[in-house]
């Protein structure tokens, strides 16, 4: 028996069938965490940056967790999201 936490899903969320049936949709916006160099050398078409460091605080001593709710809110519209 393992500590670890079975995830719903094996893999990424969307598969890449799925997202090439739907670019181009009105509403669907890519995020790309990767480094920005590897953004850089390619990306799926229309996906927007993000630098992952971002996406992470520390909260209540916690690491890992998502930034406050205004923080996260304005990362959210600054990309277009929203």
């Amino acid at each position: 028996m393992t500590d670890t936490p079975t995830l719903p899903w094996p893999g990424p969320l969307a598969s890449p069938a799925w997202l090439h049936t739907r670019l181009g949709d009105e509403g669907l916006v890519v995020l790309d965490l990767r480094p920005l160099d590897r953004f850089r050398a390619g990306h799926v078409p229309g996906a927007r940056h993000s630098d992952y460091a971002r996406w992470r605080a520390v909260a209540e001593g916690a690491p890992g967790m998502l930034p406050d709710p205004t923080e996260l809110a304005a990362m959210i519209g600054g990309l277009g999201i929203g």
